[in-house]
């Protein structure tokens, strides 16, 4: 019968009390990633002016940058997976396996908000430059897309955030209660094959996190409730979303593809190193990332959205919405009086001076 130290044997044997300096590796290998991601984006936010910070992230760097960014986000990636390792030994003690999943959450957080919403808009005023609004999105999963009924989304939620429970339920006791020693081999292949894939390699997976789709939900919570939203798909009719369900939307959407997926991600490696054997490794190597694809939508659309004020059931043009005094005062400005030629002038008043008199005979003169 396998004890509670068991699983980690080896790990103690090998690194003895370095924890700290795993750490340390760690920490600094995510800080050179995250300045290479941040000069990337910086790059990025020359390039396109007109559009949100966040717009687009991952299809952007894979096409400007397609060699540095696979190596900055392996560079992340190994830094935040030595992080997870050096606090591993906190789940040695059962009364301080909270120690680790705190760490674990607080990773999860600064990757969705630092990278979603915070390094985009320092790059953006580092360049001066105005925030744009967001006027399109993609609707990749069934959070952002409006065609599907809020039913079926709060249904689809419920399942997906029950299953994360469950993972996080049996990851601790994988965790906690280990039969095999942890196979660092097992650890590091699971790097490239599950985490460069979830992030990298399969696009429709990129496209469908928080990350990529941060700008819209910045877009919704800071419009207030005089502004109507209107959201329609290539050349439909403009809808008008609830503001409470666009808020629901955005909340699964943070909860769901935001952390639930940062999650994933991190501790999909430490769970696998556990295999009892190379079958059980391959096995289990894929079957939880199925966790992150539940909410993709069947066919992604592009849809188009506008936040106004004053408009009721369809988006007002521009001079619909601008005050009706605003706009005959600028008529006035723009209106001038044509000019005379000094060479007609005389033929000019002659027309004048008839038209003049034919207003006279027909209503009288004053």
């Amino acid at each position: 019968m396998a004890t509670l130290d068991d699983g980690y044997t080896e790990w103690f044997d090998m690194f003895g009390q370095k924890a700290d300096v795993i750490l340390l590796c760690g920490v600094a290998l995510a800080l050179i990633g995250t300045c290479a991601f941040m000069y990337e984006m910086y790059s990025l936010v020359g390039r396109y002016p007109d559009q949100p910070p966040a717009w687009a992230t991952f299809e952007n760097l894979i096409k400007h940058f397609p060699n540095s960014q696979k190596m900055t986000c392996l560079d992340f990636y190994l830094g935040s997976d030595l992080i997870c390792l050096a606090l591993l030994p906190e789940l040695k003690s059962r009364s301080r396996a909270f120690l680790f999943f705190t760490g674990l959450t607080c990773i999860c957080l600064i990757v969705v908000i630092g990278f979603g919403h915070v390094c985009p808009h320092v790059c953006r005023m580092i360049r001066k430059r105005p925030a744009a609004n967001a006027t399109e999105f993609r609707g990749d999963t069934i959070f952002l897309d409006f065609t599907v009924p809020m039913s079926e989304v709060c249904v689809k939620a419920l399942a997906q955030i029950s299953l994360f429970s469950v993972y996080v339920v049996g990851l601790y006791d994988a965790l906690i209660r280990p039969t095999v020693d942890i196979s660092l081999t097992y650890w590091a292949i699971s790097i490239v094959a599950v985490q460069f894939y979830m992030f990298n390699a399969d696009p429709q997976t990129s496209r469908s996190t928080y990350i990529s789709s941060a700008h819209l939900i910045e877009e919704v919570f800071s419009r207030g409730r005089e502004h109507t939203c209107f959201v329609r798909t290539g050349e439909a009719e403009w809808i008008r979303p609830p503001r409470p369900s666009m808020i629901l939307r955005c909340i699964l959407h943070f909860v769901v593809n935001g952390v639930g997926f940062v999650l994933i991600w991190l501790t999909v490696p430490l769970l696998v190193s556990y295999s009892e054997s190379p079958l059980d490794y391959l096995m289990n190597l894929f079957a939880v990332t199925f966790l992150t694809q539940l909410d993709d939508a069947t066919e992604a659309q592009t849809f188009q959205i506008r936040f106004q004020i004053g408009c009721d059931n369809v988006p007002c043009s521009i001079e619909e919405r601008r005050p009706r005094k605003q706009m005959l005062s600028e008529h006035r400005r723009s209106a001038t009086i044509p000019s005379i030629e000094s060479g007609t002038a005389e033929s000019e008043l002659e027309s004048l001076r008839h038209r003049l008199a034919v207003l006279e005979a027909k209503f009288g003169s004053s």
